[in-house]
């Protein structure tokens, strides 16, 4: 199973828009960034992304619900949701920092942006 992303317009400025994502993205290889597999075109010759299918919940969830199903594979060990956070978001600046490293800046950065996985970990989407 794989993610596509795709436009819904053919306007040139979302076009392109699409296209350097896929660019940036395929450059950056990463355990906490999304995988790109193809850039391609559509029978109508529009572009399409094709990623890796990232399962997981999005640490929004996690930080409104200290109650979800997927606490229990980060609390292993130690119990403390402060401290399953702070391995959240070191891994988070592990593959920010990667990036930056590499000319490229993540500008749109936030807790629905960032999936744990069932088995902790960490991936930055968009």
């Amino acid at each position: 199973e794989v993610a596509v992303k795709t436009t819904r317009t053919g306007e040139p400025e979302i076009v392109r828009a699409l296209v350097r994502e896929a660019r940036i993205m395929g450059a950056l290889e990463h355990p906490s960034l999304v995988p790109v597999h193809a850039l391609g075109l559509d029978a109508a010759g529009a572009p399409v992304l094709v990623m890796k299918r990232i399962e997981g919940v999005s640490w929004r969830a996690l930080l409104d619900d200290p109650d979800h199903a997927a606490w229990a594979p980060l609390l292993v060990g130690h119990g403390d949701r402060m401290r399953a956070h702070v391995d959240i978001l070191a891994q988070l600046c592990r593959a920010l920092a990667f990036a930056h490293e590499r000319g490229v800046v993540h500008r749109d950065l936030k807790p629905e942006n960032v999936m744990i996985g069932r088995f902790g970990e960490v991936v930055l989407l968009d």
